[in-house]
Order: C-alpha cells, then sequence, then structure tokens
C-alpha cells in the first residue's frame, strides 16, 4: 500500500551570529511542521486567517513571533492547538559551535536524522527567507535522502504555514532563554504536537 505524502513546512528562529556580546542569539532552532494531507493544511491555513481577523490585524499581517506581545502569542496557539499537525524541533546551543556552516550543516543533519523515513516522498516547503546557507544546505540532504520523489521548494513567509512553523519556532526557542519570565508558557500550549525535539 503506498503510503500516503507528508506535508511538511520548515522554518528557523534565532539568528547565525556568534557575537553573543553584541545580541546574537545564543540559540538556533529549527522547525519542521508536519501534516497528514492538504486538507490539513487548508483547514489550519483557514484556522490562521480567522485568528488575524479575531485579532483585528489587517488581512495581510505575518504572524512573526517576535512581533507579537504575550498575549498575542498565547491567544494564536491556542487557537490553533486543536488542530492536526505534529513538530519535530532541533535546537542548538550556539555557544558550543562558533561557526555559521558548521551551525547550519549540524542543525540540518540532526532536523533529518529524527525521522529519515519522514521526509522520504513528502511535499517540503521551506521559508524562502531563510539564511541562504541553510536553505542549501537542506535541499542537498533532502535530495540524499530520499528514494521517492521528494517535492523540495521555497514559499513566501506571507504563506500561513509558514508563518505557523515562525510561531512555533519562537516558542521553542524562548523556552531555552532562562532570563525571560515567560519561556514555559509557549512551549506548554505545544507539548502535545511535539513529536521530536532534540537539543544539540
Amino acid at each position: 500500500m503506498k503510503k500516503s505524502k507528508k506535508l511538511i513546512f520548515i522554518d528557523d528562529s534565532g539568528d547565525t551570529g556568534f557575537k553573543f556580546n553584541k545580541g546574537s542569539s545564543k540559540f538556533f532552532v529549527l522547525v519542521a511542521i508536519i501534516m497528514d494531507s492538504r486538507e490539513t493544511t487548508e483547514l489550519i491555513s483557514l484556522a490562521i486567517a480567522r485568528v488575524r481577523l479575531l485579532m483585528k490585524l489587517g488581512l495581510d499581517y505575518e504572524f512573526k513571533f517576535n512581533k507579537l506581545n504575550k498575549a498575542q502569542r498565547i491567544n494564536f496557539l491556542k487557537k490553533i492547538n486543536y488542530l492536526d499537525f505534529n513538530i519535530d524541533a532541533i535546537v542548538v546551543d550556539k555557544r558550543i559551535l562558533e561557526d555559521t556552516k558548521l551551525l547550519l550543516l549540524k542543525t540540518v543533519e540532526a532536523l533529518l536524522s529524527l525521522d529519515k523515513s519522514m521526509y522520504d516522498g513528502s511535499i517540503i516547503k521551506i521559508d524562502g527567507k531563510a539564511n541562504e546557507v541553510l536553505r542549501n544546505s537542506l535541499v542537498k540532504r533532502l535530495n540524499l535522502l530520499h528514494k521517492e520523489k521528494t517535492d523540495i521548494g521555497f514559499i513566501r513567509s506571507s504563506n500561513n504555514l509558514i508563518q505557523l512553523a515562525d510561531m512555533v519556532a519562537g516558542s521553542i526557542r524562548r523556552s531555552y532563554e532562562s532570563d525571560k519570565n515567560d519561556r514555559f508558557i509557549y512551549i506548554d500550549l505545544l507539548k502535545k504536537r511535539i513529536q521530536n525535539l532534540s537539543k544539540l
């Protein structure tokens, strides 16, 4: 029996810099949002559009974790949490690597190693604004991994599913920032959706 194609949306949180005394993030997070069908992606996209209306934001507003306040983040996550999607995520403590290319290669390798069979034959969309080295690394590794044809493409951040990936990645990274008093609020709302979370 032929397995159904997964639909996977990938985004990151944090920067690739290593000037920690000048504001570079200590952690870098790569997230894959996984759905089982096109119908599910359509339902989630509609739900996010509805949240945008309920929060009285413009029709073209892009949900970004770093642009929202605490109440808005909680509101968004609560509204989409009942929907059917899963999360794979890798968290990297940049302080142990201190090399941008190595950071991105290690992160990609770790994410795709969580469940290699899942990516095989899937439809994968990557945030088109992601770091170029990150995008190239993802495509290269995905092409090496797959046995069945894998549809890999880039998509604008205006896409609702990429915005969901951004919100999830930001929520996970926040949970590692010990100086933030809201660090566990968002990840607690996502716990039942996280199937794999690994830290390097």
